[in-house]
């Protein structure tokens, strides 16, 4: 003020937040149900963090009221069920920003059950057998398993004896339900049959195996009959007013009667060839102008022919 010393206010801070950034949730989304939990990891994020944990019931979510953690990274502990997971992240007087639900899937132990519908033989000679092409219904007992199913197979051969733990057992292509036609493995012998659930990343559970004792199927031979040609005869050009010609259809090497009447009844011609020479024949040339009957006869084989010589 004038010539008087200057006075200043005291400092005055405006503190600038960057804005909230949620980041990205990382870690094992599927677990056992025998597995002690897993860690999660917030990458990316800009503010400080809130952990929330989420009960999952079909396609809702629903959180606690209460923060579950407020570190970048959080341990999960045991799981006994499918369980999701958010991270909300709020950077000073910044609106909060919230990641993407992050579920963890949490499998149970597979079970398996029985299959029933087998013969129950263990050997040959006591077994109701069946031909390899047939089929048997096998039936799984689905309550209480939990799993996926694959139905598998193992050809023991003509041992008598159950698979032991050692077998290879393969897998049937498309064969996941309840029922199965055995044997469509197109096998022979003692062919044993079992289910194996699948409850993944939980270890799988198998059913106790069933045989069912296959033959061979019998070699029928099939005779196929060549059809024979039908039996027809044409003349041509008709009408005509010269030669009329013949054209034989046969199967037969027989011989051939061929009459020629006239209108009124008359046998005019007769001629006995064989086909070929049916083929080569040539009739009319002198036959007056009118109307004839041509009969073809061939074995039990007849045809009748109406011919116009101009």
């Amino acid at each position: 003020s004038g010539a008087c010393t200057q006075a200043t206010t005291s400092a005055f801070q405006v503190v600038v937040n960057q804005p909230s950034v949620a980041g990205t949730i990382s870690g094992t989304n599927v677990l056992c149900v025998t597995n002690t939990g897993t860690t999660l990891t917030l990458d990316g994020s800009s503010g400080s963090v809130a952990w929330y944990k989420g009960t999952v019931s079909g396609s809702t979510i629903t959180y606690a009221t209460t923060a579950a953690g407020t570190a970048l990274t959080l341990a999960t502990g045991a799981l006994t069920a499918t369980t999701a997971y958010k991270a909300v992240v709020k950077s000073g007087v910044c609106s909060s920003a919230s990641t993407a639900d992050y579920v963890i899937t949490v499998s149970p132990l597979a079970v398996a059950k029985t299959i029933s519908g087998n013969t129950g033989a263990t050997t040959l000679a006591t077994a109701v057998t069946i031909c390899s092409t047939s089929t048997k219904l096998l039936t799984y007992a689905i309550t209480g398993s939990v799993g996926t199913i694959q139905w598998q197979y193992y050809n023991g051969g003509t041992s008598t004896v159950a698979p032991t733990t050692s077998a290879v057992w393969t897998d049937i292509t498309n064969a996941t339900a309840s029922t199965y036609n055995a044997p469509s493995v197109g096998q022979i012998g003692n062919i044993w049959f079992r289910v194996k659930v699948s409850s993944s990343p939980c270890s799988d559970a198998t059913s106790a195996a069933v045989n069912v004792w296959l033959i061979a199927c019998p070699t029928t031979v099939r005779t196929v009959e060549t059809p024979a040609v039908a039996f027809g005869v044409v003349a041509y050009p008709n009408p005509s007013s010269e030669n009329f010609n013949f054209t034989l259809t046969s199967s037969s090497a027989e011989k051939v009667n061929v009459m020629v009447y006239d209108m009124t009844g008359k046998l005019i011609d007769q001629r006995e060839l064989t086909p070929t020479e049916v083929s080569e024949l040539q009739v009319g040339d002198r036959y007056p102008s009118g109307v004839y009957n041509v009969i073809v006869t061939q074995g039990e084989n007849t045809k009748t022919l109406r011919l116009i010589k101009r």
